[in-house]
């Protein structure tokens, strides 16, 4: 049932905010904010790299710039970095794609730290930025230009990778609750709790716009569009000793959005909804020896796509429409990186990595039924990579890597990179 929320709910939101308020500017105080310009890049290489070092174009969405933009998801946050598009259909849960410099969506890669989010579902295996919300991230990286000898075919035009908050120590607590115009609701929570063996960070978001509607009211129009999103991430981190440590991400997103035929005369359509559900995990394992001179890792990743659009027949559209696009993929990989010393590093890993979809689309109109049924198809991909980073004087960089990855469907194909960095002067790179 779509329309405007009830007057009890809207009453029991007021309280809810007069009640929160105080506490979050209490604890506001208490966010970290980053300032750090020279930080650490992961997105631009396997090796850890600073954005002074990388031979690549970075732009960084800092934890500060998020709390100052009071963006309510990733969408917003990134309108304004360069070099990227965010082009988003129709009003609020309508699909987001992201184009670096021109290129495709498809050839954007999308990472939660380090989790792969792209749809095995989707034609051309992009990834709708539009129900990403920001209650546990920490910053934001973009990462412009060709990365597949690091990342795969997918991150032909660059990547975006996302990077949940780290919990300080002892524990702490950030509530937010905001309402707005066309009957908008925003509700936020943090909690976090760090300590020397073990960090937990955690947050929830429930996203409620009620009073936009994508078919225009002036050619008599009455009915909203709702757009509803909630959203629960967490992020733990393992430290049972100085030579072995361990991480796992989890996030679930649901979200329902009304869809209109088209925006004159007649496009409402009060019975059809989009819906999305999505699950994302990682879980990794590190090793130390000689003095961090080594270090292995071992990783698993698992996401799941739900995509359905439904539509029940009414006066200006008898079209019944039931269609669902569901896809899967499950990663392994290991690697082991050697620092000897401060101006070189070295990485060889491989990873493994299996992938799945399925839809079926039925309709019944005045053409009379309709199906189509894909039953679940897969394919695999097998990488080996091999990354290696050196310095001279602090002032010339250079990262170099290779991949090989054979698809069991598309044949075998190795890509190479090489990305220097030169600081000129101290302000000229």
């Amino acid at each position: 049932m779509r329309g405007r929320s009830s007057a009890p709910a809207r009453i029991a939101f007021a309280v809810f905010v007069a009640c929160v308020t105080p506490w979050r500017m209490v604890c506001a105080e208490d966010v970290e904010t980053p300032a750090n310009v020279d930080q650490i890049i992961v997105s631009a290489s396997r090796l850890q790299t600073t954005q002074e070092d990388v031979g690549s174009s970075v732009s960084i969405v800092t934890q500060e710039e998020l709390q100052q933009g009071k963006y309510p998801n990733v969408v917003e946050a990134l309108q304004k970095v360069p070099g990227l598009d965010i082009v988003q259909s129709g009003g609020p849960g309508g699909n987001a794609a992201a184009f670096i410099r021109g290129a495709d969506s498809a050839q954007t890669q999308v990472l939660l730290d380090g989790i792969e989010l792209n749809n095995p579902a989707s034609p051309n295996r992009a990834f709708n930025l539009t129900n990403l919300t920001l209650e546990n991230v920490d910053r934001i990286e973009v990462l412009r230009g060709p990365q597949s000898s690091v990342y795969g075919s997918d991150a032909m035009g660059g990547v975006i990778n996302i990077i949940s908050k780290r919990a300080r120590e002892g524990g702490h607590a950030v509530i937010s609750s905001e309402a707005g115009s066309y009957n908008s609701f925003n509700n936020m929570a943090n909690v976090s709790y760090g300590s020397q063996p073990f960090e937990f960070s955690g947050g929830a978001t429930y996203q409620d716009v009620g009073n936009i509607s994508a078919a225009d009211a002036s050619y008599g129009n009455p009915e909203h569009d709702a757009y509803r999103n909630t959203s629960l991430s967490g992020r733990m981190r393992f430290m049972p000793s100085e030579m072995a440590d361990g991480a796992a991400t989890v996030r679930y997103t649901r979200s329902n959005s009304g869809l209109d035929n088209m925006g004159g005369a007649g496009g409402d359509d009060p019975n059809r909804n989009y819906g999305n559900e999505e699950f994302f995990t990682r879980g990794e394992a590190s090793g130390h020896f000689l003095k961090d001179e080594i270090t292995t890792k071992v990783w698993t990743d698992y996401t799941n796509h739900n995509l359905f659009d439904n539509n029940d027949p009414n006066a200006s559209n008898p079209e019944y429409l039931r269609s669902s696009y569901k896809g899967e993929l499950l990663d392994f990989g290991t690697s082991a990186s050697w620092a000897p010393v401060r101006y070189f590093s070295s990485l060889i890993g491989g990873e493994t990595q299996g992938e799945r979809a399925t839809s079926n689309y039925f309709s019944d109109g005045q053409y009379g039924p309709y199906e189509d049924d894909m039953s679940w198809k897969s394919a695999r991909t097998n990488s080996v990579f091999l990354e290696t980073k050196t310095s001279y004087d602090e002032k010339v960089y250079l990262n170099a890597g290779m991949r090989y990855d054979h698809h069991s469907i598309f044949g075998s194909r190795t890509t190479f990179r090489m990305a220097p960095a030169w600081h000129v002067a101290e302000m000229t790179k």
